[in-house]
């Protein structure tokens, strides 16, 4: 009886106790084991397989990734798994370096319980200060080019770059900084189960560069190694030239491999269309925006490992500028949280730690806020999770900064921020951050003649007229125009708002001021010169032209 009333678990792992007794005494007993080749991993994205052997695997079965290899058995701290069928012999694992050993081990499924049978040798990366993770961004200064990447320790990073790869005879030093669990508000992002150290971050600042000038670069070390890009300089003051740049948000990650958390799927395919245009001989983009839900690691760190790994080939080889959402900020007891407003715990406890220590904007308040020129642009980034009301330290600088744009300098104006000012999402038209920004914020964009808003959070692609207070103008160039970028890669939407006239079956009547709207993901393409402005939507299927958008200057 004693024995009937134990759980399936212990059960199951009293058999494995005397199988493994009787295997030693008789040696005539096969044990399921499992290998990981190679042991030692060269370089950040390698594959490992993992091989085994004794046993017949089922669906149920998995193999779970843990690092540090040091992880307690836990099935909420492995990093990922993949399931097995009765076919397999061996699968792979593509490894990010995230500078700690890795381990695996074999579940067998037994009942309701899953019970680790096997563990693999541990598998180590052959330079855990490999330079990794390289992204730029500009400054106020259009001479200037920041490159951010991350080591295990610091050492003596460096930047070196140069007009040809192989004459990098300028050179910068690194300023190195971290961040630990600690510095979190809140759990996950505080539990040992899900924080993993970021590394050393480092900061270098390549100055003195030409306008409209390719250069090349290598980051890292003497010691432990370089790695090497290059990057076009934006457009000399006053220019003619047009300019090529990518617009998204709420892009996320997609792992190799199954996880605990909500990823996003099309990210990886968005990502892919964003590089075959980089790689185009015409209207290559030399700049990317991201206004927001960078990577949701949401307090699980490896995904802001992973989330990098995606957007390296991206943002190595052109500045890569952010804006902060809700998924990276919004938390219990953040300071700005009126009773109007749906601010959450959306960062999983990070409240901007990480978000605000892997980027370097040109903003007074890091990466919240902050403007700069590019080409015949100017671009007005807002927070849409700290206080934008009138009196505000924000208010006070977007007002500052649309009043003092020279237009003969910059003929076009955008601005950016990751909740939309309009959308016709369901459940958007009663949401009070939504509402409030437009009536604080919609007579300052007005009167300054703001072109074009860029907004994210509503994971699709709406564009509306050029539009004042739900009134299209005459012409787009007359208002402006707001267009909802935020279908780079959640998966996660709501409907169109509609009256319900025929029980949940019926189509969503469009909004006179939405002129535009798709839930197809992508992301959009931006060419502008003195005298034009065009938008696309750029599909992630195969790269089609879904929307245009064309504004002129008189």
């Amino acid at each position: 009886r004693v024995w009937k009333d134990q759980p399936v678990a212990m059960k199951f792992t009293f058999v494995l106790f005397l199988v493994q007794f009787l295997s030693i005494v008789f040696g005539q007993i096969t044990l399921p084991k499992i290998w990981a080749d190679p042991a030692v991993i060269e370089k950040s994205g390698d594959f490992v397989t993992i091989s085994f052997d004794g046993f017949v695997p089922t669906s149920e079965d998995f193999v779970a990734m843990y690092s540090p290899a040091s992880t307690a058995v836990n099935e909420k701290a492995y990093v990922g798994w993949k399931n097995l069928t009765n076919s397999l012999k061996s699968i792979q694992f593509p490894l990010v370096n995230n500078r700690a050993d890795v381990i695996f081990r074999l579940f067998i499924t037994k009942g309701n319980s899953h019970v680790a049978y096997a563990t693999s040798n541990v598998v180590k990366f052959k330079n855990r200060d490999e330079p990794l993770q390289g992204h730029l961004s500009l400054t106020d200064e259009p001479s200037e080019m920041k490159i951010m990447w991350v080591t295990d320790t610091a050492g003596m990073p460096m930047v070196y770059y140069g007009l040809h790869p192989n004459q990098m005879t300028n050179r910068a030093a690194a300023n190195s900084s971290t961040y630990t669990k600690s510095d979190m508000c809140a759990s996950p992002a505080t539990s040992d189960e899900s924080f993993r150290s970021p590394g050393t971050i480092h900061t270098a600042l390549m100055t003195g560069l030409l306008p409209s000038t390719t250069y090349y670069y290598k980051y890292g070390s003497d010691a432990n190694g370089y790695a090497t890009s290059q990057f076009k300089t934006g457009p000399a003051r006053m220019t003619s030239e047009t300019v090529h740049m990518v617009v998204y948000g709420d892009l996320g990650v997609d792992t190799p491999f199954l996880t605990h958390q909500e990823e996003q799927v099309p990210s990886v395919k968005t990502v892919k269309q964003i590089l075959r245009l980089m790689n185009s001989s015409t209207e290559t983009p030399t700049l990317a925006l991201h206004i927001g839900d960078i990577s949701y690691a949401r307090g699980w760190a490896y995904l802001w490992e992973y989330f990098f790994a995606l957007i390296e080939p991206i943002s190595s080889r052109i500045p890569y500028m952010v804006g902060i959402g809700n998924h990276e900020y919004d938390h219990q007891g953040q300071p700005f949280d009126p009773k109007w407003a749906n601010y959450g715990n959306d960062s999983g406890g990070e409240c901007g730690v990480p978000y605000q220590s892997r980027f370097s904007m040109p903003g007074p308040q890091g990466n919240l806020w902050y403007s700069f020129n590019y080409g015949p642009i100017h671009f007005l980034m807002m927070s849409t999770e700290h206080d934008f009301l009138i009196g505000s330290e924000q208010y006070k600088f977007l007002e500052n900064d649309l009043k003092n744009v020279d237009r003969s300098v910059t003929p076009w104006l955008i601005f950016m921020g990751h909740r939309p000012m309009y959308s016709s999402a369901e459940g958007m038209s009663t949401d009070g951050i939504m509402n409030n920004m437009r009536t604080t914020l919609e007579p300052l964009i007005v009167k300054y003649k703001v072109d074009l808003c860029f907004w994210g959070h509503v994971h699709a692609w709406e564009r509306t007229c050029g539009v004042d207070n739900f009134v299209c103008a005459q012409t787009d160039e007359m208002a402006p125009v707001h267009v909802v970028v935020g279908n780079a890669g959640n998966d996660y939407q709501v409907p169109w708002e509609s009256p319900d006239d025929h029980s949940g079956n019926g189509h969503a009547v469009q909004p006179d001021w939405s002129i535009f709207r798709t839930a197809n993901y992508g992301f959009g393409k931006l060419a502008a010169n003195r005298s034009q402005l065009e938008l696309k939507l750029i599909g992630d299927q195969r790269g089609d032209v879904h929307d245009t958008l064309v504004l002129r200057k008189k």
